[in-house]
C-alpha cells in the first residue's frame, strides 16, 4: 500500500542552535502522495538561479506533527463551512489549510477537510505567480476514506515520535499534544465528546462548558450519529436533551410513516453522495409508481402526515432550520420555513434519510450541514421531485431562459435552484468531495 505521508530523513546536525532540537531532529524530505497524485510536487529556484523540479519537499516535520495532532478532529470530521461565495473564515482555515503549519516553512497549500465519510486535500490555486523559492504545482484534489486520513495520519505521528525519541527528545511541544490525543482515542466517551467539539467548529477545549455539559444527556437520547449531525448544524441548534423533548412536543405533528418497501441503503464512502442518492430516488419513483409531479397529496401520503402540514408555518425560534422526527413518540417538526417548495423538499430528504441502513434509527435529522449523509438527502429529495431525465427531455438546456425554468419549478413544485441543478448536470459542482472517487 502506498504511503499517503513519504518521509525520508536527513542529516541537520548543527541546525538545532538556529531552529532548536525537535527540528534538527525531524528533517526530511517530505512527500504528500496517493491514487497516482503527488501533492508535494515543486519547483525549487537553485543557488544558480534556476528552478528544479522535484516531488518531495525539504521540511522540519515536528511543526506539522505538532498541527495534525492538535487538529486531528476537526481534519477528520468538520464539514466546509458554507460561505455564500465569501472567503473562509479565518479560524476554520487556521485549522484546515496546511500553509498555516508556518514555523518559517513553505508548506504544500492544501485545504484538507471532510463531510464525515470521505475526505480531501484540495490544492489550492492561486492567478498570481509565487514569489517564494519554492512553488508547489500540484493542481489535483486526492479524495480517501476519513478512516484512510485517520490511520495515514497515526503513522505518520508515531514515525515522529519515534524519530524524537530515537534523537534523545521526551519533552517537545508535540509530544505532549500527542500524548492526549492517544489518551483520547483510547477513552470511547472522551472521542466521541472531540468529534462533536470539532464537528461544532472548536479546537480542543475550545467549546463554551455549556455544550460538554448538555452533551452526555444528548448522547443518550439522540445517539452518536444523530449528535453528530446536530453538532455539524451549529451551535445555535446544539441545545439540551430538556430542551430538545420540549421542540419537540411543542412544534411537532402527528406522524404515521408507511414502509416504503425497499432494502436499506448503505452508503458506499467510495463515492460521491449524490451517486447513491441519485439511484435511490429513481428506484422509489418507479417502485411507488410516480411519474411527473409528486403532488403535495401524495407526498402527504407517502410521509405518513396530512397535507396541511406542506403549507403550515416553520418553527419560530433557534431551530427554524432543524427537521426532526422521532420514531419513538411519532412526531414531526418541519423547521424548513414557509414556503411550500421548501417544505416539500424537506419532506422528501425525510423519505431520503429514512432508506439509510443506520445505527440510531429513533431520530431522523434534516440539517443545512455539509456532512456526506445530508447531501445524500438533498440529492435525493432534489430526484425525487424533480428528475433530472424528464427536466432534460422538456427542453434544450442551450434554451433555458429565467421564464422557462421558473415554469419547470412550478410544475414540479419546487425551487428554481433545483431545475437550474438538473439543467447544468452537475457542472456546478466545485468540491471534489462530490466529484471524484475515493
Amino acid at each position: 500500500m502506498e504511503e499517503l505521508f513519504g518521509v525520508s530523513w536527513i542529516d541537520a546536525r548543527g541546525l538545532a542552535e538556529y531552529e532548536g532540537g525537535p527540528c534538527e531532529a525531524t528533517s526530511a524530505d517530505f512527500t504528500i502522495q496517493g491514487n497516482g497524485v503527488c501533492l508535494t510536487r515543486n519547483d525549487v529556484l537553485e543557488a544558480d538561479g534556476h528552478w528544479q523540479f522535484r516531488e518531495h519537499a525539504r521540511l522540519c516535520l515536528h511543526p506539522l506533527a505538532l498541527w495534525l495532532a492538535w487538529n486531528f478532529y476537526r481534519l477528520s470530521y468538520e464539514p466546509i463551512p458554507e460561505t455564500r461565495s465569501r472567503s473562509l473564515p479565518l479560524e476554520w482555515a487556521l485549522a484546515h489549510d496546511m500553509a498555516n503549519v508556518g514555523d518559517g516553512y513553505i508548506w504544500p497549500p492544501l485545504t484538507i477537510y471532510s463531510d464525515g465519510a470521505r475526505s480531501v486535500f484540495r490544492p489550492g490555486i492561486t492567478e498570481v505567480e509565487s514569489l517564494d523559492p519554492v512553488r508547489y504545482t500540484s493542481t489535483v484534489p486526492l479524495v480517501l476514506p476519513v478512516t484512510d486520513l485517520q490511520e495515514a495520519i497515526l503513522r505518520f505521528l508515531r514515525l515522529c515520535q519515534s524519530r524524537l525519541s530515537e534523537q534523545g527528545i521526551s519533552d517537545a511541544p508535540f509530544q505532549q499534544v500527542y500524548a492526549e490525543l492517544q489518551e483520547e482515542l483510547q477513552d470511547d466517551r472522551a472521542r466521541l465528546w472531540r468529534k462533536t467539539e470539532a464537528m461544532l467548529g472548536f479546537d480542543p477545549d475550545g467549546a463554551p462548558q455549556g455544550f460538554q455539559d448538555v452533551f452526555p444527556a444528548l448522547m443518550d437520547y439522540l445517539g452518536e450519529e444523530n449528535v453528530s449531525e446536530l453538532a455539524a448544524n451549529g451551535e445555535r441548534t446544539f441545545v439540551s436533551a430538556t430542551d430538545f423533548k420540549s421542540w419537540m412536543h411543542a412544534q411537532g405533528i402527528a406522524r404515521q410513516p408507511q414502509a416504503l418497501g425497499l432494502d436499506p441503503v448503505d452508503l458506499k464512502v467510495n463515492s460521491p453522495a449524490w451517486m447513491t442518492a441519485m439511484e435511490s430516488a429513481q428506484s422509489l419513483r418507479r417502485h411507488l409508481g410516480i411519474q411527473g409531479q409528486v403532488t403535495d397529496r401524495r407526498l402527504a401520503e407517502i410521509c405518513g402526515v396530512k397535507p396541511e402540514a406542506i403549507l403550515h408555518d416553520g418553527l419560530p425560534g433557534s431551530l427554524d432550520q432543524l427537521t426532526v422526527y422521532s420514531a419513538d413518540e411519532k412526531r414531526l417538526v418541519l423547521g424548513a420555513g414557509r414556503r411550500p417548495e421548501s417544505r416539500r423538499f424537506a419532506l422528501a430528504r425525510l423519505l431520503g434519510e429514512e432508506l439509510l441502513e443506520k445505527k440510531d434509527k429513533q431520530f431522523s435529522l434534516i440539517t443545512r450541514s455539509k456532512t456526506y449523509r445530508q447531501k445524500f438527502q438533498r440529492a435525493f429529495a432534489a430526484e425525487f421531485l424533480c428528475p433530472r431525465e424528464e427536466v432534460q427531455n422538456r427542453l434544450d438546456c442551450d434554451s433555458a431562459d429565467e421564464e422557462v425554468i421558473a415554469d419547470i419549478a412550478e410544475s414540479f413544485r419546487v425551487s428554481t435552484y433545483v431545475v437550474e441543478h438538473a439543467l447544468e448536470n452537475g457542472s456546478r459542482i466545485k468540491d471534489p468531495l462530490d466529484i471524484s472517487a475515493a
